[in-house]
């Protein structure tokens, strides 16, 4: 029911895009599809969990099958590289 003329419906998604997008610029990593996505769902599963108190559970992302195809994967400086599985649990 969100419309640009709508007040709270309106601002709620514009403020989950901007955590998400804060969430990838702080990445500080080139074009990655998969980490960039990850991070967006990441983010909204947070967001929706403290703006709406649904809880939604956020799964291990599936190994990067990429590296060697992105030229500018920033590997182990990545979030979610395979290096950084003990961070993340």
């Amino acid at each position: 029911g969100a419309t640009p003329l709508s007040q709270e419906a309106w601002g709620m998604p514009n403020r989950m895009t901007s955590q998400a997008l804060a969430a990838i610029g702080a990445v500080d990593g080139p074009r990655c599809c998969k980490r960039d996505g990850y991070l967006a769902m990441t983010e909204a599963v947070r967001f929706v969990r403290e703006n709406l108190g649904v809880a939604m559970t956020v799964s291990e992302p599936v190994r990067c099958t990429f590296l060697s195809h992105n030229p500018q994967c920033i590997g182990r400086h990545c979030p979610f590289a395979p290096v950084n599985a003990a961070a993340r649990a």
